[in-house]
């Protein structure tokens, strides 16, 4: 847009105004699973292919609401956190921890991310777990998003891993099968409850270029959701 000719993207009707979502409803017949407490729910769009693609998802909301992708320790502890012990080197592409509370059950999956406040303590990061060493009690981080150092006693969990659903409200997705398991809270029925997934990585992309001065200007959203 410009001065004299601004854009403004509006809301046919101010009283029903309209939601932009990057999500999509989940379709099918939740059946239990072999594990008590467990549904399962077929997304064959969501199994990963042989090049590792395919429809990767790490929320998930459930009737509105975001749910906990399966995690440890859990949310409901009362110390939901893990610690880098005094072994740690301040370097960015690992954590070390007592080699005892690593999994044996993480080691053979493929999106587990741990979110981790780092050297500064004013913010946490999210990365994505490249391997772990049982035996030294090592974990690896892949190349992307290494911000800040880790240091003794910094603070984290883990989430993404199916070992670890084990708590109403948890979710995970079984990716080489294209599966989606859930533990609902007590007295709620899966196959009447609304699941939404997200499908983009952003709804509205406005872009302009720095080096030529062409900036975003002049342009209004009203009355959207």
């Amino acid at each position: 847009g410009s001065a004299k000719s601004p854009i403004t993207w509006r809301a046919a009707d101010p009283e029903n105004k309209p939601v932009l979502s990057a999500g999509t409803r989940l379709a099918g017949i939740w059946k239990r699973g072999n594990k008590p407490g467990v549904w399962q729910l077929d997304l064959p769009e969501a199994r990963q292919l042989a090049d590792g693609k395919g429809w990767n998802f790490r929320q998930l909301f459930v009737d509105g609401v975001r749910a906990t992708r399966a995690r440890f320790p859990n949310k409901s502890e009362e110390n939901p956190f893990l610690y880098a012990d005094e072994r740690n080197e301040d370097a960015k592409d690992r954590i070390r921890i007592d080699p005892a509370l690593i999994k044996k059950g993480w080691l053979h999956e493929t999106d587990v991310q741990v979110n981790l406040v780092v050297d500064w303590l004013f913010f946490n990061q999210w990365n994505t777990i490249a391997s772990f060493d049982k035996a030294e009690g090592t974990i690896h981080f892949s190349d992307q998003e290494r911000h800040g150092r880790v240091f003794k006693l910094n603070w984290f969990y883990l989430e993404g891993a199916l070992v670890d659903l084990d708590e109403p409200g948890e979710w995970y997705l079984e990716r080489k099968a294209g599966r989606l398991h859930y533990i609902p809270e007590a007295g709620k029925y899966p196959n009447t409850m609304r699941f939404v997934a997200p499908r983009l990585d952003r709804i509205i992309h406005c872009r302009g270029d720095v080096d030529t001065g062409r900036h975003v200007k002049h342009v209004h959203f009203d009355g959207l959701n």
